[in-house]
């Protein structure tokens, strides 16, 4: 656990402290805080150890993420987009994040090692402010958030993809190989997770 938040910190205060420094806005006026990381959250949280590292203000509207995997930034900046709305002239940070490193698989087998090569340690931070006069500074203008949610393709073998298992993250890996009759040539169907067998 120490090293997992260890680890946080290099990459969450590293995001935050480049950040502060190119907006030139305070700690203290961050009204809203929205942080996610997908495999680590310990208790006390993560966005919990940033407001006592910036020494943030008590009345900060703070939200920790975990579990929703890469789609968690969105769900981030969707989350932060409707924190603002209701508080006028305000500054809320979206903070996302991985570690790997708590929940790295040291074993040999090498399906399982999937994650280790796609995951690594890093983390972005973005400014989001509804205040008018942030507005002819802003690089960017959030118009709308698009969030699609496809009932179509889920499939009860699918909600279990990613599994911890004796104090380690397990990635249960299947790929399907389809033999075109016409050109003879073996294809990779893009595949996806399911049931740790390997077909």
């Amino acid at each position: 656990m120490r090293e997992g938040r260890a680890e946080a910190s290099a990459v969450i205060f590293g995001a935050l402290d480049e950040l502060f420094e190119k907006s030139g806005v305070r700690q203290k006026d961050v009204g809203v805080l929205v942080l996610n990381c997908s495999l680590f959250n310990p208790t006390p949280s993560l966005s919990a150890m940033v407001i006592n590292h910036y020494k943030m203000r008590g009345n900060i509207l703070s939200f920790n993420l975990g579990g929703m995997g890469c789609s968690a930034g969105i769900i981030a900046v969707d989350l932060a987009r409707d924190m603002l709305l209701p508080n006028p002239s305000n500054y809320a940070v979206v903070v996302s994040t991985k570690m790997v490193g708590y929940n790295w698989y040291p074993g040999k087998d090498r399906s399982m090692l999937i994650p280790n090569c796609y995951f690594r340690m890093g983390c972005s931070a973005v400014l989001l402010s509804n205040r008018r006069r942030d507005y002819l500074r802003a690089k960017y203008k959030l118009e709308h958030i698009v969030r699609l949610f496809w009932t179509d393709w889920v499939d009860d073998d699918d909600f279990g993809v990613e599994v911890k298992r004796k104090g380690m993250l397990v990635w249960l890996f299947w790929t399907d190989w389809v033999d075109d009759d016409d050109s003879g040539v073996e294809v990779k169907r893009p595949g996806g997770f399911r049931r740790g067998v390997r077909r």
